[in-house]
């Protein structure tokens, strides 16, 4: 069986085992999806990657209240890894890493582990690692086991421990284009056999922004350009992002949400 093919891309509408959700509206902070301004403050520009989301998670900036009875206290890494919008992956990691025939999982970002805390990977060794150091002791001291380590490391700039997959959910979202170009390259760099990311499919374009934002990113348009991955998970996602747009509320879905598996030597 060649592994490439085996684990077949899941659409909308090919889901195993997860019924469709209801659609879950959240009113965005403005400025959440503020593109990047070359004339902007330079100290912000350079702060590092783990003062921006130390800052984010010690401030609980991504835990937005909502109109869907969101328990704000389920996740610090906000809406989007609450088990309604990780259903999908839940089921299907397993038998993605099965197929790949993964033995170590590099988690980067882990987060606040709590939807990966549901997951029974199957893998020899799972690899949690996270730039803020507080919530990788947090992990540590509740979650860690002989099979299962918590390291805090940068995408962008540290060294990798080898591992079988990189597996990055939304987290290349959250970078520059120069620090998603400088991702790329690491994992590269790390030996490592595949890389699972979030990719938008259906972006047209990418917009750059500061490190520390958010906006939808489809790696295979510029400037990333990336090939076809070998496989595509859509997650189902039902977040309604809720924004003020010229003095009127626009409503944003992201049903083309996905996560994407290359092999790092295509990278």
């Amino acid at each position: 069986m060649n592994p490439d093919r085996s684990h077949q891309p899941t659409t909308p509408d090919h889901a195993p085992g997860t019924p469709p959700a209801e659609e879950r509206r959240t009113v965005v902070p403005e400025g959440f999806f503020a593109t990047k301004d070359p004339d902007g403050d330079p100290a912000r520009a350079d702060r590092s990657a783990r003062e921006v989301f130390s800052e984010i998670y010690a401030s609980a900036a991504w835990n937005w209240g909502d109109d869907t009875g969101f328990d704000e206290t389920a996740s610090r890494s906000g809406v989007g890894s609450d088990l309604v919008q990780t259903a999908v992956l839940r089921a299907e990691l397993p038998g993605l890493v099965a197929a790949l025939g993964v033995r170590t999982f590099l988690d980067l970002p882990c987060g606040d582990f709590f939807w990966m805390s549901r997951v029974e990977l199957g893998v020899e060794s799972y690899l949690g690692a996270d730039v803020v150091p507080e919530v990788v002791e947090r992990n540590r001291e509740r979650f860690a086991r002989p099979d299962r380590e918590f390291l805090v490391l940068d995408l962008v700039r540290d060294p990798l421990p080898p591992a079988d997959l990189v597996f990055s959910r939304d987290c290349l979202v959250h970078l520059s284009h120069d620090d998603v170009r400088g991702a790329l390259d690491n994992v590269k760099r790390s030996g490592a056999k595949y890389l699972a990311t979030t990719t938008f499919t259906e972006r047209a374009a990418n917009d750059d922004i500061e490190t520390g934002g958010w906006r939808p990113l489809n790696l295979r348009v510029a400037p990333f350009h990336l090939p076809e991955p070998v496989h595509l998970i859509n997650e189902r996602c039902t977040e309604v992002y809720v924004v003020e747009r010229g003095g009127e509320q626009v409503e944003l879905r992201f049903a083309d949400k996905s996560i994407g598996v290359w092999r790092v030597a295509d990278l």
